[in-house]
């Protein structure tokens, strides 16, 4: 039967993710925004258990008993109108305007210290759009395993696909601030209103999502174990 690793070096495990997921929330937010994948690989490595492959916090015996910071405002599964639970958008007159992570930042709706189980963490809506939502686990888990963060695919899901290629959203960056159009929708999109100019789509709601759910992990983490 294989050695199992002790305890201590399963610790020592954890703080080495919780290291790596720090330098690439840093690399973040000085301006490289392509660190929201590489933030997937320490969060795969804590959480996700699948077939033979148990993730470290399982390992610690501890992911079910621990609560999270859940900073992500309630929103349906399902909506008409394009929905945030994590990030901000920051409309910026006269430029491109950015989706944010808010970290501390308080805001309406949202307790910053709210804890909830696990498993209600990682299944949340936290973006939804028409007939599509994304849940903490699917962002996480598609960027991971499909999308660059520790292995690339062909497929993509279908609606992170539609979020992250074609502007699920809607959102457009205009001279006047933002707009909202009707993505995919047959045919072009109508002309700006006289004296609008467009930037382009308001893009990166999936990096700005990925920087909050790092910033609970890390408090979270931190404050449970004591790091």
């Amino acid at each position: 039967m294989p050695p199992k690793q002790s305890k201590a070096e399963l610790m020592q495990h954890l703080k080495e993710q919780v290291g790596f997921l720090m330098k690439s929330c840093e690399e973040f937010d000085g301006g490289d925004r392509a660190e929201y994948k590489r933030m997937t690989g320490p969060m795969r490595i804590l959480f996700h258990d699948k077939g033979r492959q148990v993730s470290l916090l399982s390992n610690l015996g501890d992911k079910d008993q621990l609560l999270f910071y859940d900073t992500a405002r309630d929103i349906p599964s399902r909506s008409e109108l394009p929905k945030l639970g994590l990030a901000l958008m920051k409309v910026i007159k006269g430029g491109p305007s950015v989706y944010e992570a808010p970290l501390d930042i308080p805001r309406p709706g949202v307790e910053l210290n709210k804890k909830v189980p696990f498993s209600t963490w990682w299944s949340k809506p936290i973006l939804t759009f028409g007939e599509y939502s994304i849940t903490r686990s699917e962002l996480i888990l598609t960027v991971a395993e499909k999308d660059g963060g520790v292995h690339v695919d062909e497929a993509l899901e279908t609606a992170y696909h539609l979020l992250t290629r074609l502007n699920g959203l809607g959102w457009r960056s205009t001279n006047m601030g933002v707009e909202l159009y009707i993505p995919l929708s047959d045919g072009p999109q109508p002309p700006p209103p006289p004296g609008t100019e467009y930037f382009g789509d308001v893009l990166g709601p999936e990096s700005a999502s990925m920087r909050q759910i790092a910033h609970e992990v890390i408090k979270t983490i931190k404050e449970e174990y004591e790091l």
